[in-house]
């Protein structure tokens, strides 16, 4: 009996030792698994004009989950690590929706100096339409290109106006 007690005892400890390299391991997958989404999240957001947050949101809710699970028993220190990148995954996201506020507002404000343009042209010009495309000026020429540039980043509604608008002007129908 003391023999096989003597004998199990050294294996009793090697099981809580690699209970605990498993914990660690698990933790610093967890970690490095959520911050490389919070990363790539900050990185490729910046290049799209459309993110879809339901998706992003889910993928990050799951490897949230895991982390949480993982450094649930965890120390208050790696806690804190733990909440700093939740943190910064939330401050991607609120700077990602502020930019594209600010986009779609500037969107909006040269979309309206087209528009504008367009109902000064025709009142202007009346039934001679085809001198339309001649007296465009430089800066609804520079909206023009602006918003061809970043049609893919444009809301919907903004690329049919721009639709519309650059097929009247194609065909000078102001």
């Amino acid at each position: 009996m003391k023999i096989a007690l003597i004998l199990s005892l050294p294996l009793l400890i090697l099981s809580s030792c690699d209970n605990g390299a498993d914990v660690e391991k698990s933790r610093t997958e967890a970690m490095n698994d959520l911050k490389s989404f919070v990363d790539s999240v900050d990185t490729q957001v910046a290049m799209t004009a459309n993110a879809n947050w339901d998706m992003i949101d889910a993928r990050y809710d799951r490897l949230e989950n895991n982390a949480d699970e993982a450094f649930e028993d965890a120390s208050d220190e790696m806690k804190a690590d733990l909440n700093s990148v939740e943190e910064r995954y939330e401050m991607v996201k609120e700077d990602y929706q502020e930019r594209r506020k600010e986009f779609n507002k500037m969107a909006d404000e040269r979309m309206t100096e087209v528009e504008s343009w367009f109902e000064r042209t025709s009142d202007e010009v009346g039934a001679d339409l085809d001198n339309a495309g001649n007296e465009i000026n430089q800066g609804v020429e520079d909206s023009m290109d602006w918003l061809e540039n970043n049609y893919e980043k444009l809301e919907d509604n903004t690329q049919k106006k721009f639709d519309d608008l650059r097929e009247k002007f194609n065909k000078n129908e102001v």
